[in-house]
């Protein structure tokens, strides 16, 4: 896969939940710490950042009761843009 200079592609396991069905659930994406993006019933996103020596990624998985998962967390180096 070819990414261009500050592109990212996260990818993830799909959340399981007692009621929802996997294509219920919405994964909020923080990029250091601030909420960019929301997508719902998915288990990846491509989308750009601002590169920078550190980047933190989180992702939390919401239910339709608004029930929040512990975040998984992504530390990248996405340096060396030209």
């Amino acid at each position: 896969m070819d990414l261009g200079c500050g592109e990212v592609v996260l990818l993830w396991t799909q959340s399981t939940d007692d009621f929802d069905d996997p294509s219920l659930i919405r994964y909020d994406i923080l990029v250091d710490g601030n909420l960019e993006h929301s997508v719902v019933g998915v288990d990846s996103i491509r989308f750009f950042v601002q590169p920078t020596w550190l980047t933190v990624f989180d992702i939390y998985a919401v239910d339709t009761s608004g029930n929040q998962s512990r975040n998984a967390t992504l530390d990248a180096n996405l340096d060396g843009c030209p």
